[in-house]
């Protein structure tokens, strides 16, 4: 459902998974990515940080954050998270250029 554009039902496959796999990080991505796409950029950060805190070692859970707090309007915060991101991790800099490209959410988190 996630990759043909009906989020809404995307969110509620996932709310059932969530229900079954609490503890797993990528359900919570997965349906944060959906919320983002519906512009429900409150939730899709809830989720995001809900991932990080199962498996806080994951660069792309960081990132779908960062992406998320530049939705919200957060560009102090986003720019901050960002160079931790950097620093933290080696593909920092090639995320934030995939953000401009052709490529949209969805096929980064399908990559």
């Amino acid at each position: 459902m996630y990759l043909n554009g009906d989020y809404h039902r995307a969110i509620a496959d996932f709310d059932t998974a969530i229900s079954i796999l609490p503890d797993n990080p990528y359900l919570y991505l997965f349906r944060g990515l959906a919320y983002y796409m519906k512009v429900g950029y409150k939730r899709a950060f809830s989720d995001f940080d809900r991932a990080i805190a199962i498996d806080p070692d994951d660069p792309y859970f960081h990132f779908f954050r960062s992406v998320s707090l530049e939705a919200l309007g957060e560009e102090n915060e986003y720019e901050k998270y960002f160079v931790l991101l950097e620093d933290k991790y080696d593909i920092g800099l090639t995320l934030r250029l995939l953000l401009p490209s052709q490529k949209s959410l969805a096929q980064i988190a399908a990559d």
